[in-house]
C-alpha cells in the first residue's frame, strides 16, 4: 500500500475526470462498469492459451447542478465591465472547481456536498481487506505514531505546505526514514522533499524539488538537479504539478520493481 500525505490543490477531480465525461439526456443514467478485467498467462510454444472474461456490474449516474449568483455595483459595470468580466468569470469557474473538489474528497452525502459521498468518506469506512476489491489492504492506525511498516509498500509526500506541518512531527519523519531504510519507495514532489529533508535521507543522493525549497535540499545533503523527475534506487522526486506524469510513472515502475 501507498501512503499518501497530501497537501491542497484546486481543480484535481476535474482534471482526474476530464477523459470520463458522460453525456445525459436526463438527471439518471445507467451505464455498466467494468468489475474484473482479463489475465495474461505465459505459454510455452505451442501450448494452449487459459481463457479469462470480463466482470461487469453497472453503475448508477445522477446529474449534479451547481450554479454561482454574482451581484456587482453599477459603478463596476460603467467603469470598467471588461476587466471585471475577466475577474469574474475566473472566480466563478474557482468556485465551480472547488465546490467539485469538495465533493470529491470530502463529501459525505449531505446536501451541503449535493448528495455526493467522496474519497476520503468512503476511505475512512474501509476496514481491512475489501473482498471485491483485490489487493487492496488498509493498514492500521490514525496518528503517524500507530503507522506499521510492513502494512506499506512505499510512501508519497506530495506538495502544497502540508508537509512543512508533517515534519514537526518527529513519529512522520521517523516512518518516512524506515521506510527509506527497507528499500520501499519514497516518492515526493513541489514542497514535499521538506519532509525528506527532516528524515535523515537525503545526503548524498541524487533529487529534485520545488525551486523554492532547493536550498533546504542541497543542505540536507543532497545532489540537486532540474529534471522533472529524478530516480535515485527506491527515492522518486520531482519539481512541480505539471511533473506529475512523468512521477507518476517513476513510481509506480519502483513499486513494480520491488
Amino acid at each position: 500500500m501507498t501512503v499518501f500525505f497530501s497537501g491542497k490543490s484546486i481543480g484535481r477531480i476535474a482534471k482526474f475526470t476530464a477523459r470520463k465525461v458522460m453525456p445525459m439526456n436526463s438527471d439518471t443514467l445507467t451505464i455498466p462498469r467494468r468489475a474484473s478485467g482479463l489475465t495474461a498467462y505465459y505459454v510455452a510454444e505451442a501450448g494452449s492459451i487459459t481463457a479469462s472474461d470480463m466482470g461487469w456490474d453497472q453503475v448508477n449516474l445522477v446529474a449534479k447542478k451547481l450554479a454561482v449568483l454574482a451581484r456587482y455595483s453599477s459603478e463596476v459595470n460603467e467603469d470598467s465591465i471588461l476587466d471585471f468580466a475577466n475577474t469574474l468569470a475566473d472566480e466563478i469557474a474557482y468556485a465551480f472547481a472547488n465546490a467539485e473538489d469538495q465533493a470529491g474528497f470530502n463529501g459525505d452525502g449531505t446536501s451541503t456536498y449535493g448528495g455526493i459521498t467522496g474519497v476520503r468518506d468512503k476511505l475512512k469506512n474501509l476496514d481491512s481487506t475489501i473482498a471485491n476489491i483485490s489487493g487492496l489492504f488498509v493498514g492500521a492506525g490514525n496518528a503517524y505514531s500507530e503507522l506499521v511498516l510492513t502494512d506499506f509498500e512505499g510512501v508519497v509526500v506530495p506538495g502544497g505546505y502540508a508537509p512543512d506541518y508533517i515534519r514537526r512531527y518527529p513519529a512522520a519523519t521517523q516512518f518516512v526514514h524506515e521506510m527509506d531504510a527497507a528499500g520501499k519507495l519514497v516518492a515526493s514532489i513541489c514542497h514535499g522533499p521538506w519532509v525528506l529533508c527532516s528524515s535523515s535521507m537525503l545526503k548524498g543522493r541524487r533529487a529534485t524539488s520545488f525551486f523554492a525549497i532547493k536550498d533546504d535540499v542541497i543542505n540536507a545533503g543532497a545532489k540537486i538537479e532540474d529534471a522533472e523527475v529524478v530516480v535515485d534506487g527506491n527515492l522518486v522526486t520531482s519539481r512541480k504539478p505539471e511533473d506529475l506524469p512523468a512521477f507518476c510513472r517513476a513510481s509506480i515502475a519502483v513499486l513494480a520493481a520491488q
